[in-house]
């Protein structure tokens, strides 16, 4: 029998704007301000401790706000991401889920003259607005990244995966419920 993640989210949600000139020269006339979900983990608001950073970009035709929702037969990240935590399988992380749609009807990872500098909002405007905000960890241990099989190719030439953000990357497939899809956060992050 199939089965049901029923556990609410034990992490807050947020969602922050993000005006990005990267994204502003546009010629589709996409918003360069975009929504960007982030998921403090448990006990965030009781400590000063500093987190890795977890940014999950979505599929081709789904968002970083849709991976939030609820899953029939399975789990939202959030849910997955405790129930990770929980496990031991791997450390608190400071969830980042960015609105990367653009008007074609799909995400975009990667700088485009048409659709706008992706990848410069995902390596530099991003991390930024969260450094200032939020208590992540600086430097190499910083950043991590995840993608669905659909936005892996973009992503892979993405400044997630960039040596100057220390991040390390994880491609899922895009059904994944399985540890390893982020697995490379480990405990002692």
């Amino acid at each position: 029998m199939p089965t049901h993640n029923y556990a609410q989210p034990r992490g807050t949600t947020v969602t922050v704007e993000i005006d990005s000139p990267a994204l502003a020269a546009n010629v589709v006339g996409d918003p360069s301000s975009r929504a960007v979900a982030v998921y403090l983990p448990e006990g965030y608001d009781r400590g000063n401790e500093r987190y890795p950073i977890f940014v999950d970009l979505a599929g081709y035709s789904s968002s970083g706000l849709k991976r939030l929702g609820w899953t029939g037969f399975g789990e939202s990240m959030p849910q997955r991401l405790d129930r990770l935590i929980a496990s031991g399988a791997m450390g608190p992380v400071i969830g980042v889920f960015p609105d990367c749609f653009t008007a074609l009807g799909g995400n975009q990872y990667i700088n485009s003259s048409a659709l706008g500098q992706w990848e410069d909002f995902l390596a530099q405007d991003l991390p930024a607005r969260l450094e200032r905000e939020f208590r992540v960890k600086p430097g190499a241990r910083g950043g991590r990244c995840s993608a669905t099989r659909a936005a892996a190719t973009g992503r892979w030439s993405t400044g997630c995966a960039a040596p100057t953000c220390g991040a390390r990357s994880a491609a899922t497939p895009a059904t994944a419920t399985s540890t390893w899809s982020i697995g490379q956060i480990s405990p002692s992050c």
